[in-house]
C-alpha cells in the first residue's frame, strides 16, 4: 500500500515558525543581559551579577533561543525542502508549548533557589520536559526527510542530525545534573552548538545553496557527514567517558567536519557557477536582480565560516589548556561569531518569506554584523589576554553593550523587511521549487 503525501501547509507552518522564532527572541533577550552584565563584572571588577543569578544564561541561550529559533526555521522549512507536509502539525505546536514552559520553568526554579542556585530536581523535570520536545521534534523531522521527495538529497543528512544531536544533548545535561558533573561540558556544548544548531546551518546552507548563484562541491559532502556524524558520536561519549583522548578526537572530528562544510557549500568563495560566463564580471558588479541579498549572504557566510573554523581551533586548543578563557573563547566563537553571523546573514532572506509572505528587500544593513563581531573581537581578544588570569581587561567588558546594540539593529532591521510592502498576488514561492 503507497503511502499518501501529506500536503505542505504553508499557513500552519508560517504560524509555527512565529511562534518559535518570536519566542526564542525573548529568552536570548534575557540571557543576553545576564551574559553583558558578567562581562562588565569580570571587566571591571565589580559585582553586577551573582553566579547563582548568572547560571540561568546558558540554559536560556541554548535550550530557550536556539531551541526555539532552530525549530522555528526547521518546521517551516524542511517540509517545503521535502515537498511534504509535517506528519502532525498539533505535535508542533505541542512542542513549542513544552519548550517554552521549560524555559518559563528554568527562571523560575532558578528564582525559588536563590541564593543556593537552580534546583537540580526542578531543572531536571523542564529538561525532561524538553527532552520530550526534541523527541517529537526528531520523529517529525525524520518522517519528513523519509517520505518527502527523492531529489536534491546534498544537506538531508544534515537535517536529520540536527535534531538527533539536540535529543542527545539533552540527555547528557539530565546526565550530567544526576551524577553530579558539569551539565555544560564540552560534550554537550559541542552537541548543542555544532551538533544540533551547527547541523541545521550545513543542511539549510547546502539546500538553498542556490540562492547564491552556484553549487555545492558534491564530492566532499559525503565525507562531511561521515565526519559530523562521528563527531557527533564522540562527543555524546566523551560526556560519559570524560578523558584528555576523548576531548582531542572530539575536537579533530568536529575540525574535519568544519572544513569539509565549508569545502562543499564554498562559503569563502564569491562563485557564481549558474550564471553564465558572459555574464559573471556584471553579476559581481551588482548589475544582477537580487545582488543586494547576494552580497548579505556571502559576506555573513564568510565570516560565519571563519568564526566556525576559529571555534574549533578553540576547542582544540582547551582540550591541551584547559583554560578557563580558551573555553568562553570557544563557545562564544560558536554560538556568537558562527550562529550570531549566520541568522544575520540568512534570516533577511528566508524569514519574510517563511513569516509573512513577503519577498526580501534585498536593502539590507550590513550594520548588525559590523556590530556583532566588532564586540565579538574585543570579547575574544579579552579572552586570550587573560589567559591565566581571574579576570578579564577592563576593556573587554565594551564588548557585550557592542553586541546588545548589534542585536537590537538587526531586530528592527527583520521588523522593517517583513511589515514591507507585499506582492500583488500574496503568494508565496516555495522553497521546494528550485532548492
Amino acid at each position: 500500500m503507497s503511502h499518501a503525501r501529506i500536503p505542505v501547509n504553508m499557513e500552519e507552518q508560517r504560524k509555527i515558525a512565529l511562534m518559535f522564532i518570536a519566542t526564542g527572541s525573548i529568552f536570548t533577550g534575557i540571557a543576553s543581559v545576564l551574559g553583558m552584565l558578567l562581562i562588565i563584572s569580570s571587566s571591571l571588577k565589580i559585582n553586577l551579577i551573582s553566579a547563582e543569578l548568572f547560571s540561568v544564561h546558558p540554559l536560556l541561550q541554548i535550550f530557550g533561543f536556539l531551541t526555539e529559533f532552530v525549530l522555528g526555521v526547521a518546521y517551516s522549512l524542511i517540509p517545503s525542502f521535502k515537498s511534504h507536509g509535517l506528519p502532525s502539525y498539533p505535535l508542533a505546536y505541542l512542542s513549542y508549548g513544552m519548550i517554552t514552559v521549560a524555559n518559563g520553568g528554568y527562571i523560575f526554579s532558578m528564582w525559588v533557589s536563590m541564593p543556593s542556585g537552580l534546583s537540580e530536581e526542578l531543572l531536571s523535570i523542564f529538561l525532561l520536559l524538553e527532552l520530550a520536545a526534541a523527541a517529537i521534534f526528531l520523529w517529525q523531522i525524520g518522517y519528513v526527510i523519509r517520505k518527502g521527495r527523492k531529489t536534491k538529497l546534498e544537506g538531508d543528512a544534515y537535517l536529520f542530525i540536527s535534531p538527533l544531536s539536540l535529543l542527545l544533548s539533552l540527555s547528557a545535561v539530565i546526565y550530567s545534573i544526576l551524577r553530579g558533573l558539569d551539565p555544560f561540558s564540552m560534550g554537550v556544548v559541542y552537541l548543542a552548538l555544532i551538533g544540533f544548531a551547527g547541523s541545521m546551518i550545513f543542511g539549510v546552507s547546502l539546500k538553498t545553496v542556490a540562492v547564491r548563484f552556484t553549487t555545492n562541491m558534491a564530492g566532499t559532502y559525503r565525507y562531511g557527514v561521515y565526519a559530523q556524524s562521528a563527531a557527533v558520536v564522540s562527543a555524546f561519549l566523551s560526556v560519559y567517558f570524560q578523558s584528555f583522548i576523548a576531548s582531542v578526537v572530539t575536537s579533530v572530528l568536529f575540525m574535519t567536519s568544519a572544513s569539509l562544510f565549508v569545502l562543499t557549500a564554498r562559503t569563502f568563495s564569491q562563485s557564481r557557477l549558474l550564471v553564465p560566463d558572459r555574464d559573471r564580471l556584471l553579476a559581481h558588479r551588482g548589475s544582477t536582480r537580487g545582488h543586494g541579498n547576494l552580497l548579505f549572504l556571502e559576506a555573513s557566510f564568510m565570516v560565519a565560516s571563519a568564526w566556525l573554523i576559529s571555534g574549533v581551533f578553540f576547542g582544540l586548543l582547551y582540550s591541551f589548556s584547559l583554560d578557563y578563557w580558551v573555553r568562553i573563547a570557544f563557545i562564544h566563537s560558536f554560538s556568537i561569531g558562527f550562529i550570531g553571523s549566520t541568522i544575520i546573514g540568512i534570516a533577511p532572506v528566508l524569514l519574510p518569506g517563511i513569516l509573512s509572505r513577503n519577498v526580501p528587500s534585498g536593502k539590507n544593513s550590513l550594520m548588525p554584523l559590523y556590530l556583532l563581531n566588532a564586540g565579538l573581537v574585543i570579547f575574544i581578544a579579552g579572552d586570550l589576554v587573560a589567559l591565566n588570569n581571574a579576570f578579564l581587561p577592563f576593556w573587554a567588558g565594551t564588548g557585550g553593550p557592542i553586541i546588545i546594540i548589534s542585536m537590537l539593529f538587526f531586530m528592527y532591521e527583520i521588523h522593517r523587511s517583513l511589515i514591507s510592502r507585499k506582492r500583488e498576488n500574496s503568494e508565496r514561492v516555495s522553497f521546494s521549487d528550485d532548492w
